[in-house]
């Protein structure tokens, strides 16, 4: 039976079976009681035996004494006297009848006179089962019979045999060899009572012997067996549940107390090595808390068996939120595993021969938000034989801090304009160089000196008006908004990619309504409208056009930027947004940093709005953006 078998089993088997005590318990009654039973039936058929062969001895001194008796009274003819003999002898206490049969089966004497004269068929047994008398038979018989009153009675038959004096009344020996039959019935139930008496006692006293051998035998199961095997029992039960300081006490140098030793031995080096085992543990989860990335190990089961400080932090989980969980529903917020053709599943794609694979996601956080996020995985086996287990470790970088603006990556973004704001510059600087070169030599005084003068004042205020549009760009986000006219500035964005325009062969229009005012970030919004519409020179050809639109539309200010150029693809109008991805018709060989739209969403969610994207391949595209309008406001 199976160990799970044998912890189902209830009733009376099942109580015994779970303690080896009561096993052996039962085992020492069950014993005792049969021992005792089997000496009981052989004390009995043994004090039966005797009782019989006492009782046939006894029957044979009577039939000796009556034999005389009845001689002495058949030489003198004394009827009488042996009628009373015969009523004497029955009125004994442990005799219940006594007869005299002649030889053909008659009764001559009885001690119960109702039975004179009755006959019994001697040849056919009918004195009693197993009493059958044949002609001249002086072997004594001897039976168990029930009585008329439904007693049991052990009836003893005893031919009388013929003799030469006895000759003148019953015949010749030869032709005569019996007198007669004398039956005498004692009483079996005193004997049976005698027999069970003295069985009872002998079966007594041989249950107290054995009862005292089993409290030895028990005594010294249970001082040197049972209680240290419980003892052991106890102490591996709280060994298993985590109490490794456990120990026995052990007493004696037999196996037992060697057993114990062991146990001990055991308990300690067990201790050890949990111990050793901790401090692994605890340095493990040190090491991988060390790793600035977020680190998570996942099992094929993709339940999360472990995770580091880093990746709790990114998602906004406490520790016992991850652990356990699957990894889809502590990173995805769903309940089932990721769709393999819409997100690369590094669990997928390392359970075959793979090393590492790399891949980027978009994370939800517990508060809802979305984390872009690069993971790199890798894949490994631990356990042996059919225990093995392949796990996937995930090295989690956050891309958020790439694409974070600050004022370093709007600088980065200014380095791009610095043809553009070249050309602006260099215009007005030599306009002023040939009127200085003209004053210089001008010794005769024939020039008009304020008319040259108010050149130089006016092309001095070009290159001013240039720096502060740069300024404006470059400048970082103050705490405070301020309001912001999307007419003016969108202008003068444009501006400065004018000189990047005319070098690709593009042609940039503007239709702007009135007044377009919101409440924002003067240098964010600027590097809006750069980034939307350098994103549509990378995507247009020579020849393209861009129109970017102004107006206001239901509370909210409302500038569109439609180009000419190659178009997205359905598949990607959900991934342009995603850091780092970047697909540009102008460089194939090139591609861009992919952060340029990342920022555009970025500032348009910080400012309350949102944007809007609909392309078709090879006509063109077109980004809408909404922002609170400074009116509605």
């Amino acid at each position: 039976m199976s160990s799970r078998g044998e912890a189902e089993q209830t009733g009376l088997a099942g109580w015994f079976g779970r303690s080896l005590r009561r096993k052996l318990t039962g085992i020492l009654l069950l014993s005792l009681a049969l021992a005792s039973a089997v000496f009981l039936v052989l004390l009995l058929g043994f004090y039966q035996d005797s009782l019989r062969a006492e009782r046939g001895a006894a029957a044979r001194q009577v039939y000796q004494l009556f034999r005389a008796t009845l001689e002495n009274a058949m030489l003198k003819r004394d009827i009488e006297g042996l009628r009373e003999i015969v009523d004497r002898l029955g009125e004994q206490e442990d005799i219940e009848r006594v007869m005299i049969l002649a030889p053909s089966g008659e009764v001559r004497f009885s001690s119960d006179h109702r039975l004179i004269g009755d006959a019994f068929d001697l040849a056919g047994g009918e004195l009693c089962e197993g009493c059958g008398l044949e002609h001249g038979a002086v072997d004594v018989r001897m039976a168990l019979r029930r009585s008329d009153a439904g007693e049991e009675v052990l009836r003893n038959v005893v031919p009388v045999a013929n003799q030469q004096r006895c000759g003148a009344c019953h015949g010749d020996v030869a032709a005569n060899p019996v007198n007669g039959i004398l039956v005498v019935d004692y009483r079996a139930v005193d004997a049976r009572e005698t027999a069970m008496h003295g069985a009872l006692f002998m079966a007594g006293a041989g249950f107290v012997v054995t009862l005292i051998g089993a409290a030895s035998l028990w005594f010294g199961l249970e001082r040197w067996l049972f209680r240290p095997l419980s003892a052991l029992s106890n102490g591996a039960a709280r060994l298993g549940r985590g109490e490794l300081d456990q120990r026995i006490d052990v007493r004696g140098a037999d196996e037992i107390a060697g057993l114990g030793h062991r146990f001990n031995d055991m308990a300690g080096r067990i201790g050890s090595q949990m111990d050793e085992l901790r401090h692994r543990e605890t340095f493990l989860q040190a090491l991988i808390d060390a790793i600035p990335d977020g680190i998570r190990v996942i099992g094929p089961d993709y339940r999360v068996e472990r995770v580091n400080r880093a990746f709790l932090r990114q998602q906004g989980l406490e520790p016992g939120e991850a652990v356990g969980a699957p990894c889809y529903r502590s990173s995805h917020a769903i309940d089932q595993p990721c769709a393999p053709t819409l997100v690369t599943c590094p669990l997928r794609e390392l359970s075959g021969d793979s090393n590492g694979v790399t891949c980027r996601h978009r994370h939800v956080r517990k508060d809802g938000s979305e984390l872009f996020v690069e993971v790199s995985a890798a894949a490994f086996d631990v356990g042996s034989g059919e225990g093995t287990r392949r796990l996937v470790i995930e090295s989690i970088r956050d891309l958020s801090g790439d694409i974070h603006l600050s004022h370093e990556q709007k600088l980065s973004e200014l380095g791009m304009l610095a043809a553009g704001v070249a050309h602006e510059v260099h215009n007005p600087l030599s306009s002023i160089r040939i009127a200085l070169h003209a004053l210089r030599n001008d010794k005769a005084g024939r020039i008009d000196r304020d008319a040259y003068l108010e050149l130089m004042d006016e092309e001095i205020e070009k290159c001013i008006d240039i720096s502060r549009r740069l300024l404006k760009l470059s400048m970082p986000r103050r705490d405070v908004d301020g309001l912001v006219e999307m007419a003016e500035l969108v202008p003068e964005v444009i501006s400065l990619l004018q000189a990047e325009a005319e070098g690709r062969e593009l042609a940039v229009e503007t239709r702007l309504d009135g007044r377009l005012a919101i409440i924002g970030s003067d240098s964010e919004m600027r590097m809006l409208v750069l980034n939307l519409a350098q994103n549509a020179f990378h995507a247009m050809a020579p020849g393209g056009h861009l129109v970017i639109r102004g107006s206001r539309e239901g509370g909210y200010v409302r500038l569109e930027f439609t180009d000419d150029g190659c178009g997205i693809d359905a598949g990607n109008l959900e991934r342009i947004f995603h850091p780092f991805w970047s697909r540009r018709a102008d460089r194939a060989d090139r591609s861009g940093t992919g952060l340029g739209l990342s920022i555009c969403r970025a500032i348009v969610q910080s400012h309350a709005g949102r944007i809007e994207v609909t392309s078709k391949v090879g006509t063109g595209t077109t980004f809408v953006v909404f922002l609170p309008s400074a009116e509605e406001e």
